[in-house]
Order: C-alpha cells, then sequence, then structure tokens
C-alpha cells in the first residue's frame, strides 16, 4: 500500500473533501487497497473549477511568454522522470497493470505524460 493520500490540491492548498469522506483505491488484478482517495462532493467539483478557472484568468500563466510555459513544463517533466520508478509501481498497482505496460518502451508508459510534456514544451520554444 501506498502512503494515505486523502487530499485534493484546490486553490492552491492541499484538502480534505467537505465531508472528509475518502474510499479505497483497489489494485483490479487483486482487489487489494492500494491507497485512500478523497470522496469529492459536488461542491468540492464546483470550488475546484472556480479556482482553476480564478487560477488561470488571474494568475501569471496566461500572462507568461512561451519560454517561461516551455521551462515549467520542463521542470515537472523532469520531475516525472526522477520519480518514474515510483510512478511506474502506483500505476502497477493502481491500474493492475503489468510492468511491460509501465516500462519506457511502451506508449503506454507511466513516463508517456513526462515524455508529450517535453514535446510540447519544445513546440512552445520552437514557435516563437
Amino acid at each position: 500500500m501506498f502512503p494515505p493520500s486523502r487530499k485534493m490540491f484546490v486553490d492552491n492548498e492541499w484538502v480534505a473533501a467537505s465531508n472528509g469522506a475518502t474510499y479505497a483505491v483497489p489494485n483490479p488484478a487483486t482487489e487489494e487497497p492500494v491507497g485512500a482517495a478523497p470522496e469529492a462532493t459536488v461542491e468540492d467539483m464546483r470550488r475546484a473549477i472556480a479556482a482553476a478557472r480564478r487560477a488561470f484568468d488571474e494568475g501569471p500563466w496566461p500572462r507568461s511568454s512561451r519560454q517561461e510555459r516551455a521551462r515549467v513544463i520542463t521542470a515537472i517533466a523532469d520531475g516525472m522522470e526522477r520519480r518514474k520508478e515510483e510512478l511506474r509501481q502506483m500505476l502497477i498497482a493502481e491500474a493492475g497493470a503489468r510492468w511491460y505496460v509501465s516500462s519506457r518502451s511502451s506508449k503506454h508508459s507511466a513516463l508517456a505524460p513526462a515524455a508529450g510534456a517535453k514535446w510540447s514544451s519544445g513546440l512552445l520554444r520552437e514557435n516563437q
């Protein structure tokens, strides 16, 4: 089982579901719990959507240059690559995936989002 993570990142802070409820996240291959997640309410969802809208409209991202955005996206991808083994183990446990599906050679790799982010940041740098 992975360390408990029973919170959501909303409005720039880690918060529990407003009702305090969580649910077990099972490994579909074994049906054993691998963690717990917050059981968000409709109001939690509305709060998260409003916070995301506010952050996009009023935060620094829409005024960031392509170079600044590329740097941020690359940093996120680099962080994912540093934690690739942890992400792979989570993917295997949470999705019931076999190792080869989560390996670097697979297009369904745990690192596919990191590779996509790096590709996107390259486009931002090239198309100035």
